[in-house]
């Protein structure tokens, strides 16, 4: 599935790219963090902005893969500002994450 969405990234078919979205939703599978990140960067390049801010919105799976994803769509994007602004939320989550695994010992 993550190459289907590659393929329509490339081709900027949002259409087909939508469809294949919805199919993953419907059976389940829109919640692994590699399919993620390909319908992240699918609606980065097909210029839909809403549609991948509410996928990385909702993840539960935010990796240093889907961060770097949409921070980079945000530079590609002309938006440095909002760029930095996740950038400090990513640092604040590896920090958060970090006192969890020390207070754990």
């Amino acid at each position: 599935m993550v190459a289907i969405l590659v393929l329509c990234s490339q081709s900027l078919n949002i259409e087909v790219g939508m469809q294949i979205h919805g199919l993953l939703f419907s059976y389940g599978l829109n919640t692994d963090v590699r399919i993620e990140t390909s319908l992240i960067e699918m609606y980065f390049k097909c210029g839909d902005h809403l549609n991948r801010l509410k996928i990385f919105s909702q993840s539960q799976n935010h990796n240093l893969v889907m961060w770097s994803a949409i921070i980079s769509n945000f530079v590609h994007n002309g938006c440095p500002a909002k760029a930095l602004e996740l950038l400090q939320d990513y640092m604040l989550e590896l920090s958060h994450l970090s006192h969890i695994c020390c207070n754990k010992h």
